[in-house]
């Protein structure tokens, strides 16, 4: 596999906090895409994102799901421009999915 294969890629990860979900989101940045990283401990988050200290953020549709989803808070790190440009960008759909229903 590429070393860049989650390029241009974002990925909503759950349980980021330990263990698998840990080791994705690590595995996700590392490979050049983006993480949205959830979990029930505030301070492993953070631990996270200064350990990967990385600007690679979320789209809107992924900030609202994290937002609404969230039991107590989220954890939103990355410069104002970071923030704001992800809020501006649309997610992609790539899935492909539409086509193979329609039979294309």
């Amino acid at each position: 596999m590429a070393d860049n294969w989650a390029e241009g890629r974002i990925a909503l990860v759950t349980g980021a906090t330990s263990g698998f979900g840990e080791a994705m989101a690590r595995r996700i940045v590392a490979a050049g895409g983006q993480v949205i990283a959830t979990g029930r401990r505030a301070a492993r988050l953070e631990a996270l994102a200064k350990d990967l200290a990385t600007d690679r953020l979320l789209t809107r549709e992924l900030f609202y799901t994290a937002v609404t989803r969230a039991e107590e808070a989220v954890l939103v790190v990355g410069s104002e421009a970071a923030v704001r440009a992800a809020v501006d960008t649309t997610a992609q759909r790539a899935t492909g999915l539409r086509q193979r229903l329609a039979g294309g």
